[in-house]
């Protein structure tokens, strides 16, 4: 059997409703940007693959807790200053000394909330320009961007 739900603006799937149906070996679902599962990647592979990825996050699948955060502006932004700030138990950050600046990238994990089972892998990006052509490899679709830029000069 075949169901193709291509190009419907589709946000969600019954994923295990679907993965019920034993005689399901094509589901076509391409041009559903917003679709979480399967995401765009496995819908682009074709209809074969996105069952295949259906029925292995019914079998084995596991809820993903953590989300990446990912600070990007030019050097001496204070991108830094803002992730210390969040990161501090009193939402201040010490001032940064000029040997003391993020060299490349620096990762650090922050759970906000304990009981939420939440945590964000906080990338503060360097941002002088010198290594700005490393954050490419950085940068991905399901992440939350803070954008830091200084007001005045």
């Amino acid at each position: 059997t075949e169901l193709n739900v291509s190009d419907n603006k589709l946000r969600r799937l019954p994923i295990t409703e679907l993965c019920a149906i034993p005689s399901l070996v094509r589901l076509a679902c391409a041009g559903n940007g917003a679709l979480v599962s399967p995401p765009p990647e496995v819908a682009r592979q074709g209809p074969e693959q996105s069952v295949l990825f259906l029925q292995q996050v019914v079998q084995q699948g596991q809820q993903n807790t953590t989300i990446s955060f990912v600070a990007i502006g030019d050097g001496e932004s204070g991108k830094t200053s803002v992730i210390n700030a969040l990161l501090s138990d009193e939402d201040v950050s010490a001032p940064i000394h000029e040997d003391a600046r993020t060299v490349g990238i620096q990762i650090q994990t922050w759970q906000p909330c304990i009981a939420a089972k939440l945590s964000l892998q906080v990338l503060d990006l360097a941002g002088q320009a010198v290594y700005s052509i490393g954050h490419q490899f950085f940068l991905v679709r399901r992440a939350v961007y803070m954008l830091v830029w200084r007001v005045v000069d």
